[in-house]
């Protein structure tokens, strides 16, 4: 019992994983919006809504790469895997002892001027043009 039930738990997080990277197929077939490309203003958007969720809002440094068209797993509780222009952003900040956490990868998807978010997975690599 105990076997099948770590089958269906690594079965389940096997399709969690976040991919912003696009087969052929997807990028000719899908859907990524009424509007093309990110908003002029991406960058202050971002960092307006993650400063929101910070202990020092003025200690953030973000590192951010480019918008592309992509997708990103939401879960399938939220929608699962949507289409759109992604960017990814490094976010690191200071916790509550004033010490800097390390960076943390985000994922920002923007489609027909609306954002959505996400903390990206363990396994979610760093882009190459950002480390």
């Amino acid at each position: 019992m105990r076997r099948i039930f770590l089958i269906i738990i690594v079965g389940f997080m096997a399709g969690c994983s976040t991919s912003a990277k696009l087969t052929e197929t997807e990028a000719v077939s899908e859907d990524f919006g009424t509007v093309a490309g990110c908003p002029t203003n991406y960058e202050l958007t971002i960092k307006a809504e993650l400063s929101k969720r910070l202990k020092d809002p003025e200690s953030g440094q973000f590192k951010f790469g480019k918008c592309e068209k992509g997708k990103v797993f939401f879960g399938l509780v939220n929608g699962g895997t949507k289409f759109g222009y992604v960017v990814p952003v490094l976010l690191n900040a200071k916790n509550s002892f004033g010490g800097y956490t390390g960076f943390s990868l985000y994922y920002f998807l923007f489609r027909s001027g609306v954002y959505h978010w996400r903390l990206a997975l363990p396994e979610d690599p760093i882009p190459a043009d950002m480390q």
